[in-house]
């Protein structure tokens, strides 16, 4: 019996998409990725955080352009996140409904893909039999969340998180940060692993 219902974004909280935009990034600047590039990633800022390691813009913008679509080829492969099973499974076994809600476009760079498709079955390939949301763009993700009776949602998109706090002050909100210490509002939880982030469900009180 489902006692509460949570929301959880698909990459980088279950799919391993930051594990693999680290690897790409090395290969191809045969540099270490820093640690907030994701995070200046999703808050605009890569350009601050490029320079202060003395990388070339031209190339970070000609990596991010080409980062998409390497990241479709790779979406059957990817990798689930490190305890994202396990807490998964503890989580519904107290009786607590996980759905993913996440943001898929039905085109990449222009070519119509079946991305819906193959994030399903990435879900049953991975043995993770979920309820799957998919959504046309991160606003029609926000609204979805947002009417659908959620207690929760955990996501690693600072901005959307903050998007979802000025929409909706009922419900919690959890970034899903193990990259690096970044801190996005003091109404908004953050958690470095999916053990922290199971115990801190487990225990919330709304």
């Amino acid at each position: 019996m489902v006692k509460r219902k949570i929301s959880l974004d698909c990459d980088g909280v279950i799919s391993d998409v930051n594990g693999f935009l680290r690897d790409c990034f090395y290969d191809y600047f045969k540099r270490e990725m820093p640690d907030d590039f994701i995070d200046a990633y999703y808050s605009n800022k890569i350009e601050k955080c490029t320079e202060r390691d003395n990388f070339d813009h031209e190339k970070i913008k000609q990596f991010l352009e080409k980062y998409p679509s390497m990241l479709f080829k790779a979406l059957p492969e990817l990798k689930v996140v490190n305890g994202a099973k396990d807490g998964i499974e503890r989580l519904t076994k107290k009786g607590i409904g996980c759905v993913v809600n996440s943001y898929r476009p039905s085109e990449c760079q222009g070519i119509k893909q079946n991305i819906g498709e193959i994030t399903r079955d990435w879900f049953k390939k991975n043995e993770l039999y979920l309820p799957v949301n998919l959504f046309e763009s991160e606003d029609e993700k926000c609204s979805g969340i947002c009417n659908s009776g959620f207690e929760t949602h955990v996501d690693d998109n600072p901005g959307l998180l903050r998007n979802l706090k000025s929409s909706n002050n009922n419900l919690a909100l959890i970034f899903y940060n193990p990259e690096c210490n970044l801190k996005i509002n003091e109404k908004i939880i953050t958690v470095k692993s999916w053990a922290e982030l199971t115990e801190f469900i487990l225990n919330f009180k709304n």
